[in-house]
């Protein structure tokens, strides 16, 4: 059987690195899980540029790009962003022609356990539980959706995440949890709360967020709480693109990356109290299924 099959059959007694552990399957280093994300950006920026796709790093690995030069020191992922007609043409092309066979893609539409909104391009050569979810070492890839004009943008995160929690309601997030009865319930009265069908949520969502056309919107932007507005910003931020030196490797981002980070993060280039330098953690493992 399977080894994803099996730690599936097995979770409902063994946390997984129990099971990986037992299984004897080795342990992924923080060193070696960077190496594997940054093959996977390498491939990723290779991809994007024969194919003439926008991207650029987003979020913490951007910061981390001007201020260190690749990595922030305690950060363990990858994270870019690509306008959302650059993103969906990505989609289609990348999973059909994967640059090399272990790569692939992740996200609402293939995998109906997921609770993100965004894509993973993951490395199946390898196993990560993360977020109640079984995944692989990944890097984030964000799309840019158009927004609208200024005294509108609350309404419309309002609405896009109302859309967006629905959606998520709906996944089937019992397959990996520890205590499955428990999780099982849990989904059972989300469903009877929530009566939709998760395709019907998934269509719900995407029809809202694509109704603001990235190239024509006065704003553009990937929201995440009414609280932080200034994630819209006037789309002609995403528009230009330069290169950018990331663990030695010129990457695509932004040509207004200073603008961005800003909006987002205020004083970017002082780096955070030692006891707000934290990365994710996942315990990542190698699947010898896998070549």
């Amino acid at each position: 059987m399977k080894i994803l099959e099996t730690i599936k059959k097995k979770w409902k007694k063994k946390t997984i690195g129990l099971y990986m552990k037992k299984q004897k399957m080795k342990e992924i280093d923080l060193n070696e899980k960077r190496e594997i994300q940054l093959g996977i950006l390498i491939q990723v920026d290779k991809f994007c540029r024969e194919h003439g796709l926008r991207y650029s790093l987003a979020y913490g690995t951007l910061i981390g790009a001007v201020r260190h030069g690749g990595y922030i020191p305690w950060d363990d992922d990858i994270d870019i962003m690509m306008p959302r007609p650059d993103y969906e043409k990505f989609l289609i092309e990348f999973e059909e022609n994967p640059p090399l066979p272990y790569l692939g893609v992740k996200n609402y539409r293939n995998d109906n356990v997921t609770a993100i909104t965004w894509t993973e391009v993951i490395d199946k050569r390898t196993v990560m539980y993360a977020t109640s979810m079984l995944t692989s070492v990944y890097i984030d890839v964000f799309p840019i959706d158009g927004a609208p004009e200024d005294d509108r943008r609350i309404d419309y995160i309002e609405e896009m995440l109302k859309r967006r929690h629905y959606m998520i309601r709906k996944r089937k997030s019992y397959k990996y949890g520890k205590n499955k009865f428990k999780m099982y319930a849990k989904y059972i009265i989300k469903n009877i709360l929530y009566p939709r069908s998760r395709e019907w949520a998934i269509r719900e969502y995407e029809e809202y967020v694509l109704s603001y056309p990235f190239e024509t919107s006065p704003n553009a932007g990937r929201p995440w709480s009414t609280l932080v507005p200034e994630a819209l910003m006037p789309t002609g931020i995403f528009k230009k693109y330069t290169t950018i030196e990331f663990e030695g490797h010129n990457m695509m981002c932004i040509v207004e990356y200073d603008t961005y980070l800003k909006r987002m993060y205020g004083d970017y280039m002082t780096p955070p109290p030692e006891n707000q330098r934290v990365g994710h953690n996942h315990a990542s493992y190698w699947n010898d299924d896998v070549k």
